[in-house]
């Protein structure tokens, strides 16, 4: 090999290796990073309730894609949810505190953003979200849900729960969680009863015959549910992901999470060394029965 071809593939070598490491950083593919490294301890953990879902629906329990979509729905789940719509209330692997919202009087005008103790109240909101009157009164779309959850120290304090990375209600964690699930290849939407939110999605596992079946999980990340339901046959995948009721907060809900500019900048996410060493703190003491 002659020395420009030498040089060329030591550039092209040193290009690689430093795309790899850049890529590593962004959100989508670190959380999928954490996936990897906990899916063993997982998956081992879910043994029976895999084993009786695949029995409940007749799945073939040894198909490795069957296991894999299975679980990964399961574990971000478990990341993100919490344990009931009370204030202050923590829960999941990473702890997110619910905070109710469009209340008076409102727990949010009492959340301290860390970095300069001021009361959020006290903050005007960024430029895109000028239409609010302060930064605490913002509904917290995905973007600012999911950046502040993967900041290198968290940003916000309040009395009743201490320090915290992200925080939200309802519809501002399943706007999150759906539009980042789409990076994975599930295919989910939101939907709405009364003044509460969760997300539906459409998955097709193989069954013990082989023949593809197609359900439905209900996603609840406020209350720790996942449920699953035949989905009815002959249903388009379109005309499914339009059911989604009607009223404007449920169809601004939607189309946040499926908004493709949202999408792109949840993408561009970057995870510093700090983040990810607290993110897989807070997994490792939950994953080993310290926090569940």
């Amino acid at each position: 090999m002659n020395k420009s071809k030498l040089l060329y593939s030591a550039i092209f070598f040193h290009l690689l290796i430093s795309f790899t490491i850049q890529a590593q950083t962004y959100l989508p593919v670190y959380f999928r990073s954490v996936y990897d490294k906990y899916s063993n301890l997982y998956i081992n953990s879910k043994y029976d309730d895999f084993t009786d879902f695949c029995s409940q629906f007749q799945i073939d329990s040894l198909n490795i894609d069957n296991r894999n979509e299975y679980h990964m729905l399961h574990f971000f789940h478990e990341l993100f949810t919490g344990l009931g719509a009370t204030n202050y209330l923590k829960g999941g692997m990473l702890e997110i505190p619910y905070f109710w919202h469009w209340i008076t009087p409102n727990p949010r005008h009492e959340i301290i953003y860390l970095p300069d103790s001021t009361s959020l109240v006290e903050l005007n909101p960024p430029e895109e979200f000028a239409r609010y009157k302060t930064f605490a009164d913002i509904d917290r779309t995905p973007w600012l849900f999911l950046s502040d959850l993967v900041s290198s120290n968290p940003k916000y304090y309040h009395p009743q729960c201490g320090a915290f990375a992200t925080f939200g209600w309802c519809s501002e964690r399943e706007m999150a969680f759906t539009i980042l699930m789409s990076f994975y290849g599930y295919e989910g939407k939101i939907k709405q009863s009364g003044i509460h939110t969760w997300s539906e999605f459409r998955i097709e596992l193989s069954g013990v015959d082989g023949v593809k079946i197609s359900l439905t999980a209900i996603v609840d990340n406020t209350f720790d549910i996942i449920k699953w339901n035949l989905l009815e046959p002959n249903i388009e995948k379109t005309d499914w992901m339009a059911d989604i009721g009607r009223g404007e907060t449920i169809e601004w809900y939607n189309s946040i999470a499926h908004s493709e500019n949202e999408r792109r900048r949840v993408q561009k996410i970057q995870i510093s060394e700090a983040a990810a060493f607290r993110i897989e703190e807070l997994a490792d003491m939950y994953l080993n029965g310290i926090i569940k």
